[in-house]
């Protein structure tokens, strides 16, 4: 008898005799106490499982995932400038003045002075400040007609002035000016023109700065 409870509760043999000697309501307590023991141990494994399902995975584990970019993140399309380009009324204006007054020249330089001393004249606090308004001022450009025609060379030579001239204004230097500044007046001949600083002067500009033009 007292192997047989030894081997069903898992106790030495003098435990069981002892258990045997205290009757049936010490067995009692015997099976009461492993009973316990039993239901404790069934707990302590339901714990590990709970606190393993709570366990932590290193960050390194787990996928990667994109960074949100915010929308004011993302870079505006940059508008490019607009090309300057002369105005095609200012153009041909002064393609009409280079017909009345300078069609007979035969150096496209001298036929430039013509154009550079108009602009001369809008940058002067003299004179208005307009090509237009310079070239249709009473008794100065006499040579300028809107009935004039706008020779293609001629026009060229205008266009070319004016966008050395837009240069100039944007601060670069030796843009191919063919006169100086202070020059606002010419006379001429039909075959060359003469560009003076003073009103009836006879200092006559030399033609000493280099020529960006093929004549």
């Amino acid at each position: 008898m007292a192997e047989q409870i030894s081997k069903r509760f898992h106790i030495t043999p003098q435990a069981a005799r002892k258990v045997m000697g205290i009757g049936i309501v010490g067995i009692a307590a015997v099976i009461l106490t492993v009973a316990m023991i039993t239901i404790a141990n069934s707990a302590s494994k339901a714990i590990n499982v709970e606190i393993d399902a709570t366990t932590v995975i290193p960050d390194n584990t787990l996928p990667a995932v994109s960074p949100v970019v915010e929308a004011s993140e993302i870079a505006e399309p940059v508008e490019e400038p607009t090309p300057w380009a002369p105005d095609p009324d200012e153009v041909n204006a002064l393609a009409r003045t280079l017909y009345g007054e300078c069609r007979g020249v035969k150096s496209q330089m001298e036929q430039a002075a013509v154009a550079w001393c108009v602009l001369n004249r809008v940058d002067s606090r003299y004179y208005p400040n307009t090509v237009m308004e310079v070239i249709t001022q009473p008794r100065q450009f006499h040579g300028y007609d809107e009935d004039y025609p706008v020779l293609p060379a001629l026009k060229a030579i205008a266009e070319d002035v004016l966008a050395k001239w837009h240069l100039e204004k944007e601060g670069e230097e030796d843009v191919g000016r063919v006169l100086p500044k202070s020059y606002i007046y010419f006379v001429g001949d039909g075959v060359h023109n003469y560009f003076t600083e003073e009103f009836l002067s006879k200092d006559y500009w030399d033609f000493s700065l280099p020529n960006p033009y093929e004549n």
